[in-house]
């Protein structure tokens, strides 16, 4: 019977309502950190509006100064915008290209130049050729009228025919040989043009693996 009264005397143990501990304090840790955070923005703009009044009162106490390194800032400016603006020199594949068409060039003079030669050298021979035959026959006719009036007429036949020969003889020489100058001149031509097309494929494709690269 006691027993009972014991137990039914004794507090039970019930569920607290009251809110957790660690609520306030993580409250307490956002407001700290918020005001962290504003006193940190306040320094900040503190500090700019503070460096601001520095800089005016520095170009207030040294008016000169500040227009001379407000002359020497624009002039850099204006380097840095000239060094900009100035043409870009010329690449690898650009300088390649005018060294070929100036080889090409020089190449077809060369040809010109030895076509000339070969012609004004035939026209020599050619004339050379006349000369002889006209001294070939002069000295004929000499001698026919030396040895009379009656191989005077051969010995002009002879002459004519001789010197019809040599002409011919220096026709024919100075066609081939101008035939011959105009092969040489096309022959190196061609093989200008060709060197030039050949480097120009190589520019391109060194060129292409530049600007692959």
């Amino acid at each position: 019977m006691s027993t009972d009264e014991s137990q039914s005397d004794s507090p039970t143990s019930s569920p607290s309502n009251s809110p957790p501990e660690d609520v306030p304090d993580r409250e307490s840790q956002e407001d700290m950190h918020e005001l962290v955070g504003e006193l940190r923005a306040e320094v900040t703009r503190l500090r700019a509006q503070q460096a601001k009044q520095q800089a005016e009162s520095w170009i207030q106490r040294h008016p000169m100064l500040a227009v001379c390194l407000s002359t020497a800032l624009g002039a850099a400016a204006g380097y840095g915008l000239a060094e900009v603006s100035r043409k870009r020199p010329p690449t690898l594949s650009e300088q390649a290209q005018r060294r070929l068409r100036t080889l090409a060039e020089e190449a077809r003079e060369i040809a010109s130049n030895v076509g000339r030669e070969l012609s004004d050298r035939a026209a020599r021979s050619s004339d050379e050729v006349r000369a002889r035959a006209e001294d070939t026959g002069r000295q004929l006719a000499e001698r026919a009228q030396e040895q009379g009036e009656a191989a005077r007429e051969g010995a002009q036949t002879l002459a004519r025919r001789a010197s019809e020969q040599a002409q011919q003889v220096g026709s024919e020489a100075e066609e081939r040989l101008r035939r011959a100058a105009d092969e040489v001149s096309e022959e190196a031509k061609e093989i200008g043009e060709t060197l030039t097309g050949d480097a120009q494929d190589v520019v391109e494709e060194q060129a292409a693996s530049v600007r692959d690269a």
